[in-house]
């Protein structure tokens, strides 16, 4: 019960009864305000000199009516002469208090004084602007500091405990109470004062005070307010017994605090199940709980005492969030737990459509509120009707949806309907507690204070019977889902045993078609690989103009990319060792045009020195395959190593695209001269001199030039290795790498006491055995001669 029943709107002398335990405690009450333009006067000088400060009472600020003529509309209005018209400001009193924080900002509603009595006129003077009546007491509240003067008359035989209670937010509040020597101690709240220095507890999100009735002695108590902007309204302060909010707040918070405990519960589970079904509704079901959980400490209060005390303004400028943040996660669980989106996605849209502009409109009114635009009434009334409107709309939609699927025998939505039927009417009795408490003790003699307590747990118990009920209705979604799953698996099953009977079949003839066209393949490959072979050197020819010498050459297929070439003109030997472009057939075409190309440009009538050789080569390849360097074109071509060896003088011409040639000789001091010009390696007693060729290929090249001749002096007796990429660039070994041209060079030299012949071997039987289970990548050749 408050003691200021009806707030700052009324200075009339009420007797006030508080019940509890049976004993009665009667007290009056006097408001009177004061204005303090200067914000300088202190307790001490209002209080010590009371006839210098002038307050007033609401009817001393009050309109009095002397007259009414016959015909005007105030008649109509049952308006009379005589009457006082104290305030037109609706403040509290009007229903939009649900929707805002405050729109008092314009004089709506009368109050009149009429034979010492107070009633209200509910009419809207916007209405009736013939009737030119502004209120004077809300001029008054324009300043920026208000004192309040509250004189308490107790009749108790002893002491009292109370608790004076600011129903709204200011930025300063300092409540002056008095001590039994006469002076007076100040406790200091407000949005603009740090929280370590406020003096205030709070209670039910309201900043409070203690104050001591002392025994049969009428006191006085003075509070100030300061508000920047000035006042919409008359602050509001309310006044509780200390020993009755202890008892009921203790029954109050076992019952709340039991009924949370088993909503916890409850999330875990639901938390539990996600992480075992990995099924998003059961995560966005807990996320509701969660937050339903909040919004439901935030509504009885306990979240300022206990969850955010020292943040409690922010959350009251948060307050909104309370709502729309637990009503999107149910909406969001209930589209997923229907099914909407896949059952009907034009209903999907359209509800997607409407929470996207509810949150905007929350967003746009949580903006308003911490950066302060100073949004209009209107604006306000707007927003919040709008988005109450798209979340009543949400609701609505839901509940149709959920009846749809009732309908078509969709079990589970039978059990979201009637849950959500649960909670609607749960929430309805928390909203209404106040108006249906009192029927309920009038018609069934109930006690106030547990059918208060009743009623406001109502939506706790709402809200866990609703999740008792959903669980049942995700179990027997999970049912029906397992049914589902056994019913597609048996379908599964059939079909594949229908696919594995016909895959037989088709396997059957495509095996004999594939072995079909593979023999066809095979047989056109083994046909291109003799041609390739005819086209090669044949052994009798090396024979003739090599004298000992090796071809390792392994295709990777059937046919190969690589080629070898060797052709003497009059005293000259010329050997090439080449790797084209590819493996296999395309790999194979090319070889043999490299081939045809040598044919056409070595003649035994003349050839030119290595490097022109290789210039006028690459210029057949780019006119044969057109290419010109424009995107996108073809980039085949060679990389070869070419050499040209005068048989008599031992002197070697060399040019390479890519490819180097090695020369193996007995070492000898004079070959350190050879470090300046050549890369050299010793192994033994036995030199490696590596000639590097160009770094362009036999082919069109971002970066043409003419190639190289290489002079070279040979000896008797030295051996010289041309070779393409295939050897050392094999996979293999105990860790899958390459072979690598640094082994591939010291193998080279630790067979040089061995013939040619027996080199070959080595040479076939070391990548072999290095390949073990890998695939031949490439195809290769290692072309050697000992001159």
């Amino acid at each position: 019960l408050n003691i200021l029943r009806e707030g700052c709107d009324s200075i009339i002398p009420i007797d006030l009864v508080l019940e509890y335990d049976s004993k009665l405690w009667d007290g009056e009450c006097y408001f009177t305000y004061m204005l303090d333009s200067t914000n300088l006067l202190s307790v001490d000088q209002i209080s010590s000199y009371p006839d210098q400060f002038k307050f007033y009472s609401i009817i001393d600020k009050g309109i009095l009516i002397s007259s009414v003529e016959p015909e005007h509309i105030a008649n109509e209005l049952d308006i009379k002469e005589g009457d006082v018209f104290l305030s037109f400001n609706r403040g509290y009193d009007s229903w939009l208090k649900l929707w805002g924080p405050n729109y008092s900002d314009r004089d709506t509603l009368i109050k009149v004084l009429r034979d010492s009595l107070e009633f209200e006129n509910h009419i809207d003077l916007r209405d009736y602007p013939e009737l030119r009546i502004k209120s004077k007491f809300q001029d008054d509240l324009q300043q920026g500091s208000v004192w309040l003067r509250i004189i308490t008359d107790n009749r108790l035989s002893e002491d009292k405990t109370v608790l004076f209670r600011c129903v709204d937010t200011y930025d300063r509040i300092v409540f002056y109470k008095r001590s039994p020597d006469g002076t007076y101690s100040e406790n200091i709240t407000g949005t603009t004062i740090p929280n370590k220095e406020r003096d205030f507890h709070f209670y039910k999100g309201k900043p409070i005070t203690k104050v001591t009735l002392r025994e049969s002695i009428i006191d006085t108590l003075y509070i100030k307010v300061e508000q920047e902007g000035g006042f919409n309204h008359p602050p509001f302060f309310d006044s509780l017994a200390y020993d009755y909010v202890v008892w009921f707040e203790n029954i109050e918070r076992l019952v709340l605090g039991a009924l949370l405990g088993m909503m916890c519960i409850v999330a875990i589970y639901f938390c539990i199940l996600f992480f075992f079904m990995k099924d998003k509704s059961y995560l966005i079901y807990f996320l509701f709980i969660v937050s339903l959980v909040f919004t439901l400490f935030e509504l009885s209060g306990y979240g300022d005492d206990w969850l955010w005390p020292d943040s409690i303004y922010f959350f009251q400028r948060i307050t909104h969030l309370f709502t729309i943040v637990p009503f999107t996660l149910f909406i969001l669980f209930g589209s997923s737990y229907l099914g909407v989106r896949k059952g009907n996605i034009r209903v999907y849209r359209i509800g997607r459509l409407l929470l996207i502009i509810a949150w905007i409109l929350s967003l746009i009114v949580l903006t308003d509120e911490f950066l302060r635009f100073g949004a209009s009434s209107f604006f306000w009334i707007s927003a919040n009707v709008l988005m109450a409107a798209c979340l009543l709309a949400l609701l609505v939609l839901t509940f149709l949806v959920s009846i749809k699927r009732t309908r078509q025998n969709y079990r589970p939505a039978k059990f979201f309907l009637a849950g959500m039927i649960v909670l609607l009417i749960s929430v309805v009795l928390f909203l209404l507690t106040y108006e249906i408490s009192g029927l309920l003790i009038t018609l069934f003699n109930l006690s106030p204070d547990i059918t208060t307590i009743l009623l406001m747990a109502s939506i706790y118990m709402g809200a866990i019977v609703q999740f008792l009920i959903l669980a049942i209705g995700l179990s027997e979604k999970m049912r029906d889902s397992d049914r589902e799953i056994r019913k597609s698996q048996q379908n599964l099953i059939i079909q594949m045993k229908e696919n594995e009977a016909l895959k037989d079949k088709v396997n059957r003839e495509l095996e004999e078609k594939v072995q079909e066209r593979t023999k066809e393949i095979t047989d056109s490959i083994n046909y291109a690989k003799r041609i390739q072979t005819a086209v090669l050197p044949p052994e009798e020819e090396l024979e003739k103009i090599l004298p000992e010498y090796f071809v390792l050459f392994k295709p990777r297929d059937i046919v190969s990319g690589d080629f070898y070439w060797v052709k003497q003109i009059k005293n000259f030997t010329i050997v090439v060792a080449a790797d084209c472009t590819g493996h296999g057939v395309p790999g194979a075409f090319m070889s043999m045009l490299g081939m045809s190309f040598l044919n056409e440009l070595v003649t035994k009538s003349r050839f030119d020195s290595a490097g022109e050789l290789l210039n006028r080569l690459r210029k057949k390849v780019k006119d044969t395959l057109k290419q010109e360097g424009k995107a996108l074109e073809q980039k085949d071509g060679m990389d070869l190593a070419l050499a040209i060896i005068d048989n008599e003088s031992l002197e070697m011409q060399y040019s390479g695209a890519f490819n180097p040639v090695f020369i193996i000789r007995k070492a000898d001091k004079s070959d350190k001269d050879l470090e300046e010009d050549y890369n050299l390696i010793q192994a033994g007693a036995y030199t490696l001199i590596e000639i590097k060729g160009d770094r362009q290929p036999i082919a069109i090249h971002y970066a043409e030039k003419d190639f190289k001749t290489k002079n070279f002096q040979l000896r008797k007796k030295d051996s010289i290795y041309l070779f393409s990429d295939g050897y050392p660039d094999q996979m293999g070994g105990p860790h899958g790498k390459k072979f690598m041209a640094r082994k591939f060079k010291k193998l080279i030299l630790e067979i040089q006491e061995y013939s040619m012949a027996k080199q070959k071997e080595v040479l076939d039987e070391t990548i072999e055995n290095w390949r073990g289970s890998h695939e031949q990548i490439d195809d290769i050749i290692v072309f050697g001669i000992r001159w």
